[in-house]
C-alpha cells in the first residue's frame, strides 16, 4: 500500500521525472513520489520481487543521466517534491541545516542568507556546496561537482 503518488508515463505529473540534460531521453515507467518512509521501503520490496531497475531521482543534475535510470521502463523513486528545510540547533549556540534530498544548492543557499541577514546578531552561515544552483544535495555529497567555496576556503 502506498500513500504517495505512483505515476507512469500517461499520468500529466509525469513530467516531475525529466532530467535538467536535454541530450538524456531515458524514462522510467513508474515514478513514485513517496509520502513517508514506508512508501520507499514498500517500493523496493516490489522492485526486488519483480526484478526491476532501480533509479533515485533527487534534483535531476545528472550529466550521465543516472538520475532516471540507466534503461528505460525502470522504477524511479523520485524526491523532487521534498524540499523541505530546517534551522536546527544541535548544542548551545551551534547550528546546522537539516535539507531533504529534493532541495537544491539555489534554494538551500536562499534559507541559509535568509537566516544571515534576518540575524540579529552579526553572526552570518555559510554552507559548502555546489556552485551551480541546479545542483542537489544527494549528488554532491556523493563526489559530484564543485563547491563554491573551494577557491576561497578550500572547503568542499
Amino acid at each position: 500500500v502506498l500513500t504517495g503518488q505512483l505515476l507512469i508515463p500517461t499520468d500529466l505529473n509525469y513530467n516531475i521525472s525529466d532530467s535538467k540534460n536535454q541530450y538524456i531521453n531515458i524514462r522510467p515507467y513508474f515514478v513514485l513520489l513517496p509520502a513517508n518512509k514506508k512508501d520507499i521501503i514498500n517500493s523496493i520490496s516490489f522492485i526486488q520481487d519483480h526484478s526491476l531497475e532501480i533509479s533515485i531521482f533527487s534534483t535531476g543534475h545528472s550529466t550521465s543521466g543516472r538520475s532516471e535510470g540507466m534503461y528505460n521502463n525502470s522504477f524511479q523513486i523520485n524526491f523532487a517534491n521534498n524540499k523541505k528545510i530546517q534551522l536546527i540547533e544541535y548544542e548551545s549556540n551551534q547550528y546546522a541545516v537539516k535539507v531533504e534530498t529534493g532541495a537544491n544548492f539555489g534554494i538551500i543557499y536562499s534559507f541559509v542568507d535568509e537566516i544571515s541577514f534576518s540575524n540579529s546578531s552579526s553572526d552570518s552561515y555559510l554552507i559548502a556546496g555546489g556552485d551551480c544552483g541546479t545542483v542537489g544535495l544527494a549528488g554532491y555529497s556523493m563526489g559530484g561537482g564543485e563547491p563554491v567555496l573551494l577557491r576561497y576556503l578550500g572547503l568542499g
